[in-house]
This record gives C-alpha cells, structure tokens and sequence, in this order.
C-alpha cells in the first residue's frame, strides 16, 4: 500500500499533560508511529494543535489564556517551539518535516489554494512530512478555519488524500461529547444518509479514528471519502 497520502490530525489534548502544558513524551510516542508508516512508504501530512500550549508558559502564564490576544501571543511562541519537537523526534528516523501555517483565505482564494497546493505536493513527492496548523497569530474570525478537525478535512480535500485519521483521548463516536453530557452513548455503527456541507463538524461528531472522509465544500466530492456532515438512523 505504497503512496498512499494518509492525513492525520490531533488535538491539544492527545499532546499535553494534565496541567496543560506540551507533553514531550506523548509527541515522541506519535511521531514515532508517524516515522513507522513513513518508512513503509505512505505519504503522510500532520495537522496538529498545541502551538498555543507549547508557548503560554514561556510568556510567564500560569495557566492557558482565555483572551484572543493572549493566545495568538502565546501562539506566536508555540509554533517554533511545537515543530522543533516535531522536527527534532522526525530526524532521529532520518525525516524531514515542514511547518505549513494556514488560515481560511487560503481554502477561498484561488491563487493561494492552488499554491498551497503545490508546494505540499513538492513536499511530498521529496518525502518530508508537512506539519500544519491554523496560523493563529494572525488570524481573525473573518479568515479563520475555525478548528483543526474543519481543517483537516479541508486538508485531505486539498490534496485528494487517501485516508483522514483524527487521533483523540476519546473513546470513539458518541451523541453528544461524553466530557459534559453524562447521557452520552456511544455509537457502534454509522449509517450515512446524506452529505452536505457545513463549515465545521456538527457537536455531535467528537474527535476520533474516523477514516473515509468525503469532504464536500466548493471542490468536488472525492468518491472514496464517506461524508464530511451526515446525519444517523440510529445510534447502534
């Protein structure tokens, strides 16, 4: 199954410690299995959170900040900090990686879309691993994807990907996020009834190993993919 491009995201929390702060062992264990499926020839692109935890202790917070000013600032630190770890761990197993910051402009603009494009398909084809992430130092609600599972998505439409695989510390799909809502159930088999396209994932999708995507936004429908929005039957 060789060069097959295979999209993987993962969330601030599948990165960091109870206290918030960027876990260094738990990136080692992620770019580790990374370097595992690199070496077996997949093409592999990584959309990851945690610049903003990788930088808001370095600005002297004692905790994560809530104001939008704080965090790009804290974001502004991170990025660095968050692709050397990345880019330290990668060349232990002889792997180049490249941060890639991205904002909605650049899924909307034709040019840039098309650039972007192109210069993660050169990364590719030269076997680096593109490291990307919502550039959230500049970005604004007017040019924001919003969050990282939209951008994935947005990602694996970009480049015709394979598989998209959303790594999480939840156990699976649920009805509601089982975080807050102690009735959450979780759901063993999905049932697709339609795609449609919305902006970001419904509450109901929380983050998981979810592959065959179908992304369906202002690009055509890759038929391989299964639905980006969909509604359940039922939930068993």
């Amino acid at each position: 199954m060789k060069d097959k491009l295979i999209v993987f995201k993962i969330g601030t929390s599948s990165l960091t410690n109870h206290m918030g702060d960027l876990d260094a062992e738990k990136l080692a264990q992620i770019t580790s299995q990374l370097a595992q499926l690199h070496h077996q020839g997949y093409q592999l692109v990584l959309v990851t959170s945690g610049s903003i935890a990788a930088g808001f202790r370095r600005l002297g917070f004692d905790k994560r900040p809530k104001h939008i000013a704080d965090k790009q600032a804290s974001a502004a630190v991170g990025q660095g900090l968050l692709i050397e770890h990345y880019t330290t761990n990668l060349m232990q197993d002889g792997i180049v990686s490249a941060q890639v910051l991205l904002t909605q402009d650049d899924f909307k603009d034709p040019r840039r879309y098309n650039n972007a494009a192109q210069a993660l398909q050169v990364l590719l084809k030269r076997r680096a691993i593109p490291i990307i992430n919502e550039n959230d130092t500049i970005a604004v609600d007017e040019i924001k994807v919003g969050d990282n599972d939209t951008l994935s998505a947005q990602v694996a439409g970009l480049l015709k990907a394979d598989l998209l695989v959303l790594l999480t510390d939840v156990a699976g799909l649920y009805t509601a996020n089982p975080r807050k809502d102690p009735q959450a159930q979780a759901i063993a088999k999905l049932i697709i009834l339609h795609l449609s396209f919305s902006k970001s994932l419904p509450e109901l999708v929380q983050p998981m190993e979810l592959a065959e995507w179908s992304l369906k936004s202002r690009r055509p429908v890759w038929p391989r993919w299964l639905a980006y929005q969909f509604s359940l039957l039922h939930p068993n």
